[in-house]
């Protein structure tokens, strides 16, 4: 917590937590000053937590205690529920030159792949080489963000031969969903 001047008196007394998540706070940094980390125990639920510096509780080098927060910039959501794996992966029709246009066959060593993913997560196309659902250093892998529930992206340049394409998101506080099903190329 940041306060425009140097106050003392702050403690764990001097702030409400209300909003969706069951809260707590369980310390607060130092007792004076204008930068305070506030350290919160959450018990339940997920969802936005709301944080208020009542009237009262602080005093300034003056001697004038404060009024109520009133900001509009002190709600964090809480969230620690990983998204699902992505699904729907699909080697784009233009890029599927094969005999079809769903043989999944390419001449296009840079060939558009899409699917389904969490709006607003971050996610992560990759060649996995060795078929192990992870992400290893020197495996081709690119990432885009999700919108509207879908994306699109270019894989950066693949062999010619077998791919197993699998994806993962990331949400917007940091939650890893599980490895997508394969999508099995052959460039």
């Amino acid at each position: 917590m940041l306060f425009n001047e140097s106050i003392s008196g702050f403690d764990i007394t001097d702030i409400n937590l209300s909003g969706d998540v069951t809260a707590s706070v369980t310390s607060v940094s130092a007792s004076s000053g204008t930068s305070f980390t506030v350290t919160t125990n959450i018990s339940a639920n997920e969802g936005d937590i709301i944080a208020q510096v009542l009237a009262g509780g602080v005093t300034d080098a003056f001697g004038a205690t404060n009024q109520a927060g009133t900001s509009t910039d002190n709600t964090i959501e809480y969230d620690i529920t990983a998204p699902a794996a992505p699904t729907a992966l699909d080697i784009g029709t233009s890029s599927d030159t094969g005999s079809s246009d769903s043989d999944d066959i390419t001449s296009d060593q840079t060939p558009e792949i899409s699917g389904n993913g969490e709006t607003g997560a971050t996610l992560t196309l990759f060649s996995d080489i060795d078929d192990d659902g992870i992400l290893d250093g020197g495996e081709v892998s690119i990432t885009t963000s999700v919108s509207s529930g879908s994306w699109s992206t270019s894989m950066p340049t693949l062999s010619s031969t077998s791919h197993s394409i699998k994806a993962f998101q990331t949400d917007a506080a940091g939650n890893n969903s599980g490895v997508s099903t394969a999508l099995s190329i052959e460039v």
